[in-house]
């Protein structure tokens, strides 16, 4: 983790970088490469939409530094992302979590986004509607470090 959490890290920002964006979103933003991911971003002037389960993962964030953080255990969840997302032109999402959340995430960005998945915290399969990939020229792909250090195009 000490060696690969910094790495991701970077390697997001990087990606965040060279696509041109200026927010990304991140789930799971409470853990240890949520709160790397959160620093960097702050250093280098990319505003991120932080997604937590739990109200005191959201006072952790903000403490520090933080700006966005939205628990995805509010009834409203949905409708808060889909707005600052839409706020902030954020085309870019970066999810640990899979299953519902990469179609919930999908859903509240705007025409042409992505997901990056990157892992799957809820045990489950990727849902995503077909209306996402047709109608919004929306996608999902995956992020695994390694082949990513190795890619030349880095």
């Amino acid at each position: 983790m000490s060696a690969i959490n910094p790495l991701t890290a970077s390697a997001f920002l990087e990606i965040a970088r060279k696509g041109g964006h200026k927010s990304i979103v991140l789930t799971a933003a409470a853990s240890s490469l949520g709160q790397m991911i959160n620093r960097l971003g702050q250093s280098e002037g990319v505003q991120l939409i932080n997604i937590v389960r739990r109200e005191a993962q959201v006072e952790l964030l903000k403490a520090v530094g933080a700006m966005i953080v939205i628990n995805s255990s509010l009834a409203d969840f949905e409708q808060q992302l889909h707005d600052v997302c839409h706020k902030y032109s954020t085309r870019l999402a970066f999810d640990s979590v899979a299953g519902p959340m990469t179609g919930q995430l999908l859903k509240a960005l705007p025409e042409g986004s992505k997901v990056s998945v990157f892992s799957a915290l809820s045990n489950e399969n990727v849902q995503v509607g077909p209306d996402q990939y047709i109608f919004e020229n929306k996608s999902v792909d995956g992020f695994w470090l390694g082949p990513w250090l190795f890619d030349t195009k880095n």
